[in-house]
């Protein structure tokens, strides 16, 4: 045994000396006089020492394949003795090669044992020796072997495994700390941060989930690029603030270290999501970037809460998470866009032509993502759902009334969907309530509190300085004098009674219906100015839902609100450009909304709502579109309902008809091809009239009839082309349909009278 020992001392003693002389000789020939004093002489020596290194490297696979060879004696023995000569050559070429060899060649049990006697040599190595890729490659190789080591035996017996790699991290992070104090302003940015991505990547992969080593990452990566910045230490007399050091810092970036941070940043969101929130240097660090490449780690994080199972746990979480997405929300400082392109003018010189394109992600991609994360505002507890809503509000504002106003569009949905969820909560019984035959809404119903007369101001999470000044309270000129009511003050007082026993169902002032009415009511306000179209959409939904809801039960008063949403309604509709196609559509959606609400109106709501349709239907200029517009208002005044005391005005119905009339024979004396006006006019005298309208006679039916035909035989008509041909089909088609019904047994009666 004693000679067997010797035996392996001599041999590994051989192969040290061997590799000794041989690694001299190599870095010797670096040095040799007289034939390198050229950039091109140096570098073909360098060419001949890179095609020689394999004869030094392969000293130390001998080393490794000796039997007697374990990890005491190399630890002891062999370890220090090669890093001692890999230290004194003082050649960076060498220091790197032999470095990366003994990580490679030797087995990962040897490394594990011997980590800290490995990692003492990387401060001592040359500046121009990439420690990165030396750290790399043996994280690389510790975390492979506790990854397979973790499959085969799955029994982690008093966590041995586990906590190697932890130990492991923390030889890393030191080894990485007296890199950054030996090398000091000699080590960039890039390095800095190269360094750190490959820590945080081991830690990602040895122990998951280990926020304090992550933190510990980020923190040493804003610390060490402070000082590569020389930026005055933040406990100094006149130190400056973070966001001040930071952006001086992102200045002095160059482009490769901008992108290693981004990558940097990126790392942990496909791994962690919303968890990064809990780093707690993550957004400083995100300060260091430029704006275009903060949306870019802003867009990976809303990718990353695609991921299934992602759910938002509070306001405050939500509020975190849009100071990380501010560059998607808000526009570049003015500042920083005038600083980043003094650099980029800067920079034109230096860089070739493709290096200047931005990858710019388009801003309709930008909002789809932010839709689809507050899609993910969902919490049981309905006073967080609301707060959460409030929050996403509040950052989206500028973005919103700016960029893109379907961003409010999910908060609008979501709110809408929290007061379905608060009213089964506050209205129990509804189903017991549904099964009684309802009684009918009259004049004499008691009236119930407005919207914001109900409800307290300071419950509403948006200031009151971020409405619309006075949009919403805008008077119409409508020829009877009226005006359009405040939104605040639709119906009378409020009802104590009703209040009363909302405090009972909410004992902790919590979130009601009508509060997050409210809340719908100024989101929508918001948005008056800047997109008016899509306001009145979003308005005439909550009076659907408002309707809807009053239906169900006979002790939730949403009548009031209803009145508010499309008193709402017709105040944004002033905000619309006059005469455009969105304005009559307006229109229309509104008789639509209003007639889909009759049985939860009172009456005098419902004609009072009706009259002022009617009078911005009489003001549309062209007369072409005044006429279909009175056409289509018609229906509000003769809407049967669910009931028997649903509103019925027959009379105003012919009087608009009759108006409709007289602006189609004008429009027709203009231009012969308006003559399909006619034609509608008679499809909406034959609906009523199926209808059982008392004042729409068969004596005007008849009279339409003979007057079209009038038109038709007029040789002006021709001019019209095809305008004129499909009003001669759809008359056609009507005076068959009235033949058929002449000859059905049921009308035959009532529409024998109409000569065709």
């Amino acid at each position: 045994a004693r000679q067997a020992h010797q035996s392996v001392d001599d041999s590994f003693q051989f192969v040290l000396m061997n590799f000794t002389e041989m690694n001299k000789l190599w870095v010797r020939i670096q040095n040799l006089p007289g034939e390198n004093k050229t950039r091109e002489q140096r570098r073909r020596r360098e060419r001949e020492r890179n095609e020689l290194r394999l004869l030094v490297g392969t000293n130390l696979v001998r080393l490794s394949q000796l039997e007697g060879v374990t990890s005491k004696i190399y630890g002891e023995r062999l370890l220090p003795q090669i890093l001692e000569q890999i230290v004194l050559c003082r050649d960076p070429l060498a220091q790197a090669y032999l470095t990366d060899c003994i990580i490679q060649v030797f087995p990962d049990e040897f490394h594990i044992e011997t980590l800290p006697i490995l990692l003492s040599v990387c401060p001592k190595l040359r500046d121009k020796v990439n420690i990165r890729t030396i750290m790399q490659s043996l994280m690389d190789r510790l975390a492979n072997y506790y990854a397979d080591e973790l499959l085969l035996d799955e029994a982690d017996e008093n966590d041995v495994k586990r906590s190697m790699a932890t130990d492991s991290f923390q030889l890393f992070d030191e080894c990485v700390g007296k890199v950054y104090q030996a090398r000091g302003a000699n080590l960039s940015a890039k390095e800095v941060i190269r360094l750190q991505t490959a820590l945080l990547n081991f830690s990602l992969k040895c122990y998951p989930g280990n926020i304090e080593q992550l933190n510990r990452c980020l923190s040493m990566c804003v610390d060490s690029l402070h000082l590569v910045g020389n930026a005055i230490p933040a406990d100094g007399p006149t130190a400056p603030s973070v966001e001040e050091s930071s952006a001086d810092m992102a200045r002095k970036l160059d482009p490769v270290a901008v992108d290693e941070l981004e990558k940097f940043l990126s790392i942990p969101l496909k791994s962690m999501s919303l968890k990064v929130l809990e780093l707690k240097d993550y957004s400083k660090l995100l300060t260091f970037l430029p704006w275009g490449h903060r949306k870019k780690v802003g867009i990976e994080l809303l990718k990353a809460m695609e991921a299934p199972g992602v759910t938002l746990k509070s306001a405050t979480q939500l509020d975190d998470i849009f100071d990380i997405l501010v560059p998607l929300t808000n526009d570049q400082p003015a500042s920083l866009s005038f600083q980043a392109t003094v650099a980029l003018m800067a920079d034109i010189s230096e860089k070739p032509s493709n290096a200047l394109q931005t990858d710019v992600t388009r801003p309709q991609e930008e909002s789809v993502l932010l839709s689809k994360m507050i899609q993910l505002i969902d919490h049981k507890d309905t006073n967080e759902t609301f707060g959460m809503l409030g929050v996403a509000r509040k950052h989206l504002l500028h973005a919103a009334r700016t960029r893109d106003p379907f961003l409010f569009a999910p908060i609008v949905f979501g709110a809408l969907k929290l007061v379905e969820v608060l009213y089964d909560k506050e209205f129990p019984n509804v189903e017991e309530e549904t099964k009684a035959v309802p009684s009918p809404k009259g004049d004499e119903t008691e009236a119930v509190p407005s919207l914001k007369d109900d409800e307290d101001k300071e419950a509403t999470v948006a200031d009151e300085s971020e409405l619309p000044p006075s949009s919403i309270q805008k008077e119409s000129s409508e020829s009877n004098g009226n005006e359009i009511n405040q939104l605040s003050a639709v119906v009378e007082p409020e009802n104590t009674s009703t209040k009363e026993s909302e405090e009972k169902i909410n004992p902790a002032n919590d979130i009601s219906c009508r509060k997050t009415f409210v809340f719908v009511q100024e989101t929508i306000a918001m948005l008056m100015a800047t997109s008016p179209e899509f306001a009145l959409r979003l308005t005439l939904q909550a009076a659907v839902l408002s309707s809807r809801l009053d239906m169900k039960s006979k002790s939730f008063e949403g009548s009031a609100i209803t009145v508010e949403f499309l008193t709402q309604a017709l105040a944004v509709h002033q905000e619309l450009t006059p005469d455009s196609p969105l304005k009559l559509r307006g229109i229309v959606s509104i008789i639509g909304t209003l007639l889909s609400c009759n049985s939860s109106l009172l009456t005098k709501d419902f004609e009072m709502l009706a009259t002022k349709i009617a009078q911005i239907s009489a003001k549309v200029s062209k007369k072409a579109d005044q006429c279909e517009m009175v056409m289509q208002c018609s229906h509000v005044f003769f809407a049967p309902g669910h009931h028997e005391k649903s509103y019925s005005n027959p009379q105003r119905v012919l009087e608009c008809l009759q108006r409709a009339l007289k602006l189609a024979d004008s429009c027709c004396m203009a231009s012969p091809s308006n003559v399909r006006l006619f034609v509608d006019i008679l499809d909406k005298y034959i609906f009523y009239f199926e209808k059982n309208n008392p004042v729409v006679a068969d004596k005007y039916l008849t009279g339409l009839i003979a007057l079209i035909r009038e038109h038709g035989n007029n040789p002006n008509s021709l001019a019209g082309g095809d305008s004129y041909s499909e009003a001669r089909a759809q008359f056609q088609l009507i005076l068959q349909y009235i033949s058929k019904k002449k000859e059905a047994e049921e009308f035959s009666t009532r529409f024998a009278p109409i000569v065709c």
